[in-house]
């Protein structure tokens, strides 16, 4: 029980479930750290580091939900999930796919279609749980569940809202901090800093270079000096009680240089002219051809892939703003909206996140739109 209900409503459960009946599937299982975090609401650290032990959440259409875990866990799993039935295998003694399709026939599942994460789990562990149960049909569900995630309530959106704002907070005051001639390496140190002094749990990424090394998409800072003149670009994000955030900003050291200027005001210009598209009703795919018609206004080469995602527990959730997502936005939607360009030999991104909301785009990373390069002075 939960709060006086039946763990059968519980709200992530009934939305899981909603989903299964349109997909014809008798239960789903959630293996990857971002989506048993999700439904069990439990977070397990070993998860991600050691890809043998698994935890997982079981979740039948018509009956309970269960919660597999190595009994080492066993002390957090009690104190984390709302899911009341629990069950433990002692690591190296008993497989946990033993385990799973112990559960699944006692739950009269054996033969059944069943989501699970084939692109997740290893395919020794679904070699051996294909062969412990021939005759059950089992199906690859991870879109299903990046659906029930893609839209935010309002604790999530809260949460994220005020992380995004701290993220960026640390890379602006570490910009005051640092002057030309300082390396790449003293300026991603004084942002991780700030970033977890601002509340960040931990960094989760930062790629930061300046100058020709800007083009290395995801290039780690180095020891190279920030020379004047020169344009630097940052791309990171922090950890957040488990929710992550990402953006991305470009700036300027010592003296602006007109052509990188020039360069970045019109990549500005096709932020800007592209933002009114974030609004419910219009397809990932739609937004994406906007940018590439408005890159072409502007005569920017356009070579992205996508220009955003949705966020949260996950680095890259759904939506993908990209050429064949034909999801449509939906109000509650958190999108990373970046854009890129690459041009004389350097790139320039812009990143921030934006709510979906009934009336358009509201912007919670940022007080205003106003995509301009930051100063190293």
């Amino acid at each position: 029980m939960e709060g006086g209900k039946p763990m059968i409503d519980h709200p992530k459960l009934l939305k899981c479930r909603e989903l299964m009946k349109d997909e014809g599937l008798a239960a789903t299982i959630a293996v990857s750290p971002e989506n048993t975090l999700y439904f069990s609401e439990c977070y397990l650290l070993t998860q991600t580091d050691l890809r043998l032990r698994l935890a997982m959440a079981v979740m039948p259409l018509d009956s309970d939900p269960a919660m597999i875990a190595c009994k080492i866990e066993s002390s957090s799993v009690e104190a984390e999930t709302w899911i009341q039935d629990k069950r433990y295998y002692v690591e190296f003694q008993l497989s946990p796919i033993e385990l799973l399709a112990q559960i699944l026939e006692e739950k009269g599942l054996a033969g059944k279609r069943i989501g699970i994460e084939t692109d997740y789990l290893m395919a020794s562990y679904y070699v051996e749980l294909i062969k412990r149960m021939p005759t059950t049909e089992f199906v690859l569900c991870t879109r299903l569940f990046e659906k029930v995630r893609m839209v935010k309530d309002e604790k999530e959106i809260a949460l994220l809202a005020n992380a995004s704002r701290k993220t960026i907070k640390a890379f602006e005051a570490a910009c005051m901090m640092t002057c030309p001639g300082d390396t790449e390496a003293m300026l991603a140190k004084r942002t991780v800093d700030n970033l977890l002094t601002l509340g960040a749990d931990k960094l989760d990424f930062i790629s930061l270079c300046s100058g020709p090394r800007t083009i290395e998409v995801h290039g780690m800072a180095g020891n190279d000096p920030l020379e004047d003149g020169e344009v630097l670009r940052v791309d990171f994000g922090g950890q957040y009680s488990h929710y992550l955030t990402d953006l991305a900003r470009t700036a300027i050291i010592g003296k602006p240089n007109p052509k990188y200027v020039d360069i970045f005001e019109r990549l500005a210009q096709v932020y800007v002219d592209t933002y009114p598209m974030l609004r419910p009703g219009v397809a990932a795919c739609e937004v994406w051809q906007t940018a590439k018609e408005n890159y072409a206004k502007q005569n920017l080469p356009f070579i992205m892939t996508l220009v955003g995602h949705g966020i949260g527990i996950g680095p890259h959730e759904m939506p993908v703003l990209s050429l064949r997502e034909k999801q449509e936005l939906l109000p509650g939607m958190l999108i990373c909206y970046e854009l890129s360009v690459h041009e004389e030999k350097r790139r320039m991104h812009h990143e921030e996140l934006v709510l979906i909301s009934e009336n358009g785009p509201v912007l919670l990373s940022a007080p205003e739109l106003n995509p301009h390069l930051l100063r190293i002075e």
